[in-house]
Formats: C-alpha cells, sequence, structure tokens
C-alpha cells in the first residue's frame, strides 16, 4: 500500500515551503530516518525525513516548487517483514506481491 508523506507545518503562520533538493529519486529504496529532502521556508531550511523503510514510489513536487503546509509531497511503499520461517507460511518475492495488485 502506498503511503504518503505530508509537507509539515513549520510555524503558525507558514502556509508553503519550496522544495529545494530531493534527496531520494523515485524506485530508490530509503531507510527509516533517511533524509527524503531539502526545504526552506522564509525563515528557515530543514530536512524531511522517512517515516519507515519503503521504496520511493513517486514525487508529487519538482525541486524550486512550492507546496502547501499538510499536502503530500511524494509517496513510498513501506518495506514488507518477512514471515518467520517457522510459521509454516510460504515468503512470496516483493515482485510476485506487486504482480497480484
Amino acid at each position: 500500500m502506498a503511503v504518503e508523506v505530508i509537507m509539515p507545518r513549520q510555524g503558525q503562520s507558514v502556509e508553503s515551503c519550496l522544495i529545494l533538493e530531493w534527496k531520494k529519486s523515485e524506485g530508490e529504496r530509503v531507510e527509516e530516518q533517511e533524509i527524503l529532502c531539502a526545504v526552506e521556508t522564509d525563515k528557515a531550511s530543514f530536512d524531511i525525513e522517512a517515516p519507515a523503510d519503503g521504496v520511493l514510489l513517486k514525487t508529487l513536487y519538482n525541486e524550486g516548487s512550492d507546496s502547501a503546509v499538510a499536502e503530500s509531497i511524494l509517496s513510498y511503499r513501506k518495506r514488507l517483514q518477512k514471515a518467520p520461517e517457522s510459521s509454516g507460511q510460504r515468503n512470496i518475492s516483493l515482485n510476485d506481491l506487486l504482480m497480484a495488485l
């Protein structure tokens, strides 16, 4: 399932943020807390981190674009957990799972 990452609010008066640079590309794996992009407001610059391990599916804004606060800026797919070997469940590759969707 795709998960959306939203532009966080950085102060009460901030309505939008400028995306300075994407640190990850579409299709690239990301680790939890890894920096996804650098953004700035009229007063500060900050990084947006990945909330979980996964794969970046789609960036919704280009570098240099403004994004409204609380708007989705990218989507990614969380990395699936492997079932324990002793569970008797069959391991399925991510490719097989995606093809089944």
